[in-house]
């Protein structure tokens, strides 16, 4: 079966905002008049398979939105909501930020009635996020270290080939001033 998103954009349908990143749907089938999708051109099935820049693109976009349907629908707000994973009921299986216009006592059923948990299990809850989300940090810390020290690598070895462009004009300069070669310079030439 074929993702509904990706049809959209495959037939250029209803889509209000597109580039080449993200793309804003106005839901044919929506809650009510206005509803806008937005979502990544590239097919990323749930939240956590879209990376920062995505992830950033798409809220900046969700703002512009946001601020076109005040403007334009005369709400009185909006609802952002993300349906992340089938226990969410995400009914496409395309990661999406759904737009929803709002009215005052329009009397859509997006609440729910919180309920209460006893401190234990709120400090079991706790110390099991806390004790994930210091892991991911660790784990990013270590994945910007290596980039840092590829990135590092990067540019001693264009330091180390821009140093050989120097020498080499140095060397021909040198040759042409003196009329011979400088055999430190071609030496140098060979350093890896």
């Amino acid at each position: 079966m074929k993702c509904e998103y990706c049809d959209v954009l495959e037939r250029n349908e209803n889509i209000i905002y597109q580039d080449n990143d993200v793309v804003v749907a106005i839901k044919e089938y929506g809650l009510v008049e206005g509803q806008a999708t937005i979502f990544p051109r590239k097919h990323l099935t749930i939240l956590e398979m879209a990376n920062d820049a995505i992830l950033e693109k798409c809220s900046v976009i969700a703002n512009k939105v946001g601020i076109a349907v005040f403007d334009s629908l005369g709400v009185q707000g909006t609802n952002l909501i993300i349906n992340n994973g089938l226990g969410a009921g995400q009914k496409i299986p395309h990661f999406s930020l759904d737009l929803i216009p709002r009215q005052r006592d329009d009397n859509l059923p997006l609440f729910w009635q919180p309920q209460t948990s006893n401190d234990e299990e709120i400090g079991t809850t706790f110390s099991l996020l806390r004790e994930e989300l210091v892991s991911l940090q660790h784990l990013q810390e270590k994945n910007k270290d290596e980039e840092k020290s590829l990135t590092t690598a990067e540019s001693k070895a264009k330091q180390h080939t821009e140093g050989k462009e120097d020498l080499d004009s140095k060397d021909n300069v040198d040759s042409k001033d003196n009329g011979k070669s400088n055999y430190m310079i071609k030496s140098l030439r060979r350093i890896p």
